[in-house]
């Protein structure tokens, strides 16, 4: 039996014509929408249903793909505005942008529908766990932008504590401000003696679309939204590997001196090699992340946006953060330059800007989530001289984890008392 997906993408391997009619069993098609369910393929006992409501009309979004807004963007809105969380929606962890954990209390009554028609009576308090919890109940949260097809947008949610899983498929229509929805849920069971009810719970997820995605203060959270993250640019570092600060580890390594900063304690340069945060190849988050430990500054870059890759020089980072630590790092980033120019030659250096637009890595084509877990991946070994490397379509490129530190810079930097 396969895994439970946990990302957007997984749904699709597992049920690769979700969006496909004639792949499902038509248990209700009325004017509200249509209901189908098939087995579900990672769990026994188990449906999957599919809801299906069109023509809902959103207004205010220009880009159709970010109809649904990712977790932390509202989490942070409702920190702002706690008297217009009636969800009782919290973030606990962030894992990269559009991927989070987070607590939720959901008083809709869609959610009271789906436990009468899709439960059974022995698994009827797990069921409503996870679609009205009583307290508020740990999910993981996955958006994605751009899939399945350019234009829609999908969010996927999974119980922690129990086996349950949900996902959201909004796809734009030709006329404009009109959306297709489609919520897929996992089930342990299908009420057909409540089918004559069917149509009353699509109608009332239409009502319950409408006036989710147009509530007062949704345009609000979507403009916070569209800017929450900068994406990160590194360019012209042909000449040599980037530099970092030294630190005492690095004392056998060769080293760039810059007396100037000597004052700021940046004296001492050393090369950045991927194999220092234990990476193969290069990925502008590993980069970034470790120099900014070195100054003391200990915050997330990703090299994921909305579950797709970036490129290795390009990364994200929370916009918030990112002005608040920008005075510091061009003050420490400026000397990395002066230090390159001295270890390389020439006029020119390394340099970081923001980028208007995230350019993605196109990524391999994934094995099915039920071997994920059985199947250990054997690197390719490439031997050059006495170096040992990964080679490249190997490498991990998945977002930046955190890591905890075990020395302070200010500390442990190799820095001459001269």
């Amino acid at each position: 039996m396969a895994v439970r997906p946990e990302s957007v993408e997984d749904w699709f391997q597992l049920v690769p014509d979700m969006l496909d009619d004639d792949a499902w069993q038509i248990e209700s098609d009325c004017s509200a929408g249509s209901l189908l369910y098939r087995s579900s393929p990672w769990a026994e006992h188990s449906q999957l249903v599919r809801l299906s409501i069109k023509d809902i009309r959103v207004r205010g979004v220009e880009d159709s793909s970010t109809l649904f807004v990712r977790p932390e963007a509202r989490a942070h809105f409702f920190s702002r505005h706690p008297e217009l969380n009636e969800e009782n929606f919290q973030l606990l962890d962030l894992v990269a942008p559009g991927q989070a954990v987070a607590q939720r209390l959901a008083p809709l009554k869609i959610s009271k529908m789906c436990c009468v028609v899709f439960s059974t009576m022995e698994r009827a308090d797990r069921l409503s766990y996870f679609y009205h919890p009583r307290t508020p109940g740990r999910v993981r949260h996955a958006v994605r932008r751009n899939y399945p097809q350019q234009g829609a947008s999908a969010y996927a949610v999974q119980s922690i504590p129990e086996a349950f899983e949900a996902m959201v498929i909004g796809l734009p229509q030709d006329e404009e401000e009109l959306f297709t929805i489609h919520a897929v849920l996992r089930v342990p069971n299908i009420a057909h003696w409540a089918s004559e009810h069917f149509a009353s719970l699509l109608e009332c997820l239409r009502d319950t679309a409408t006036s989710f995605l147009n509530r007062p203060f949704t345009a609000e959270i979507r403009k916070l939204d569209v800017d929450f993250y900068v994406i990160l640019t590194i360019q012209s570092w042909r000449r040599g590997c980037l530099l970092v600060p030294a630190m005492r580890e690095d004392a056998t390594r060769e080293l760039t001196t810059i007396d100037a900063a000597r004052k700021e304690g940046l004296a001492m340069w050393v090369c950045f090699h991927p194999q220092m945060v234990g990476s193969s190849s290069f990925c502008l988050s590993e980069y970034l992340m470790l120099f900014l430990q070195r100054i003391d500054l200990d915050v997330a870059v990703y090299q994921t946006l909305d579950g797709q890759e970036l490129l290795p020089y390009q990364c994200a980072i929370s916009r918030e953060v990112w002005h608040r630590i920008q005075p510091e790092f061009k003050g420490a980033y400026s000397w990395q330059k002066t230090a390159y120019r001295r270890a390389y030659g020439g006029c020119y250096a390394p340099n970081i800007f923001e980028s208007s637009q995230p350019k993605f890595r196109t990524k391999p084509k994934r094995l099915p989530a039920q071997y994920r877990q059985e199947m250990l991946p054997t690197p390719n070994i490439v031997v050059r001289n006495t170096f040992v490397e990964m080679a490249e379509d190997q490498v991990n490129w998945a977002g930046a984890s955190r890591r905890s530190r075990t020395a302070s810079p200010l500390r442990d930097r190799y820095i001459s008392a001269a």
